[in-house]
């Protein structure tokens, strides 16, 4: 009888524990007056989040996040498919769900229940983790080109795949950098990493102090090439801009490595 009445309450346990793993709910938040972020959860536990620009003609949306999700103990545990960094959030309510680590401009936002999904699983984003790796180590091998530590931006360029499904405009991006190796990365000026940058050769690591995980920016002739900075996916070139880096001013402002 004692043995029976073990097995029932394990049994309790694990179903209790496997509860509620996975849902389908769309949460927003405020990111800016014109741009809304929203996170989606599926039911076959992927997620994604994006910015959804709606004065914007066209009505943008760009995802800076996908991947898979967990949820165990009223939190919902995240780890993005491309970069493999880690987010979390903390279930307060049916309705409310508060960021305890993640992206800098989901610091202290509420999080509101907007009601289910309207799709089984995430968005499929196209890329290749094996070339971006293989440019890198190209890169390192070129000859060094000169680098500046400025403030550089993505050019106007518009990219339309419809076999694909996929939409994407490069205009948007500044990348700040500060000659002490802090840096800023904003999109559409929000600010989305922040924190130390390390150049390596022809590559630059953007570690974000928020996220704990590194981005990366190869060096060319004349411009920056984007390996998969939050958001963009096809190798977006940065320019130079004919602007003084604001970080040389405003860089003892950044949060300090923990």
């Amino acid at each position: 009888m004692k043995n029976i009445f073990m097995v029932t309450i394990f049994l309790l346990f694990v179903s209790s524990s496997l509860a509620n793993t996975s849902f389908d709910k769309m949460y927003s938040f405020d990111i800016s007056q014109d741009i809304t972020g929203y996170i989606d959860f599926y039911k076959d536990n992927t997620y994604s989040l994006t910015f959804y620009d709606s004065p914007s003609d066209m009505d943008e949306e760009t995802t800076m996040s996908c991947g898979k999700y967990l949820v165990r103990d009223k939190k919902i545990n995240l780890t993005d498919t491309i970069h493999g960094f880690k987010m979390q959030f903390r279930i307060l309510s049916n309705n409310h769900i508060k960021s305890e680590r993640g992206f800098v401009f989901m610091k202290n936002k509420d999080f509101q229940y907007r009601g289910n999904t309207d799709k089984y699983q995430a968005r499929t984003i196209l890329y290749s983790i094996a070339n971006q790796k293989k440019e890198r180590k190209l890169y390192k091998k070129h000859p060094l080109y000169p680098f500046l530590p400025c403030i550089y931006e993505s050019e106007n360029n518009t990219i339309d795949d419809k076999e694909h499904g996929y939409f994407a405009t490069g205009l948007g991006y500044e990348l700040d950098f500060g000659e002490d190796n802090k840096y800023r990365l904003l999109y559409k000026s929000i600010l989305i990493a922040e924190g130390k940058w390390e150049k390596a050769g022809n590559e630059i690591a953007l570690f974000d102090f928020h996220l704990q995980h590194s981005f990366y920016v190869l060096i060319s002739n004349g411009r920056l090439i984007s390996k998969y900075l939050p958001g963009e996916y096809r190798g977006l070139f940065l320019y130079k801009k004919n602007a003084t880096s604001n970080l040389l001013k405003t860089a003892s402002q950044l949060p300090s490595v923990n």
